[in-house]
């Protein structure tokens, strides 16, 4: 038998390899009741509470949950949230979803509607110049779809005793006026003629500096539709309008107009 002497004092304080039988002694025993009953507080603890029972014994078999990871709780959804607030605001949200879908459609209509007017206005404007009186004869009802945006051949001589001041009219980001000025047609027929833009100072009709030329002149134009048709026109004359309109221009002329 070897003996290390670590310090002085009484034989306890001596390690003897090998052990012998006074040593073994000294070993402690594992208590088979004790790990008996924490085993059993551990199986109690799994009925208690499952989540914390699959972190301890290590995930269920099938949960299809990996060993190492953390354990997944189901959390039940609250009765609380199908409340009448909560389907009134996915009620609002529809109704905006909805409402974006009708303005889109919209949108594409009136799409469609600018696309096909610009298409019918680029064929008749494709057509060569004709004279008027081949377009429209003169006390006709005529379609205005149908020659609007033609463009036609006159001669005439301008009235500008009867001009009428189209107001409002811009030019350049600039406030004026445009001049309507009927032209009488050697068959004495009346069109007025949107003579151009003048500034805004000037619009008390006939105007001195825009006044028109004398005698007999030719003219290549284009036809435009009445802006606005009104069946009560005022009676009398008139010398400012602010949307031409050939029922009250019809009224303050003596001959017949194009087109009726």
């Amino acid at each position: 038998m070897m003996a290390i002497s670590t310090k002085s004092g009484t034989p306890n304080s001596l390690l003897s390899w090998p052990p012998g039988p006074a040593a073994s002694r000294h070993v402690p025993r594992s208590s088979s009741g004790l790990d008996a009953r924490l085993g059993a507080a551990a199986k109690d603890l799994a009925k208690c509470h499952p989540v914390l029972g699959r972190a301890r014994d290590g995930p269920l078999k099938g949960s299809g949950e990996s060993p190492g990871r953390e354990p997944r709780s189901v959390v039940p959804m609250p009765r609380s949230l199908f409340t009448l607030r909560w389907i009134l605001g996915h009620v609002i949200v529809l109704l905006i979803v909805a409402g974006c879908v009708v303005a889109g459609f919209w949108q594409l209509d009136r799409l469609g509607e600018r696309r096909s007017f610009n298409a019918r206005v680029e064929r008749q404007l494709a057509l060569a110049p004709q004279p008027l009186d081949q377009v429209i004869t003169q006390g006709s009802h005529v379609d205005p779809e149908a020659v609007a945006y033609r463009r036609v051949e006159v001669e005439g001589t301008y009235d500008p005793a009867r001009e009428v001041v189209l107001a409002g009219r811009s030019l350049d980001d600039q406030t004026g006026n445009d001049l309507l000025t009927p032209l009488v047609t050697s068959s004495r027929g009346i069109i007025f003629v949107n003579r151009g833009w003048v500034p805004s100072q000037f619009g008390q009709p006939p105007v001195a500096q825009a006044f028109p030329p004398t005698g007999t002149v030719r003219l290549t134009g284009v036809l435009f539709p009445s802006e606005s048709s009104s069946s009560g026109a005022r009676q009398g004359r008139v010398s400012q309008i602010v949307r031409i309109d050939l029922g009250q221009l019809r009224q303050q002329v003596p001959y017949p107009t194009y087109p009726d």
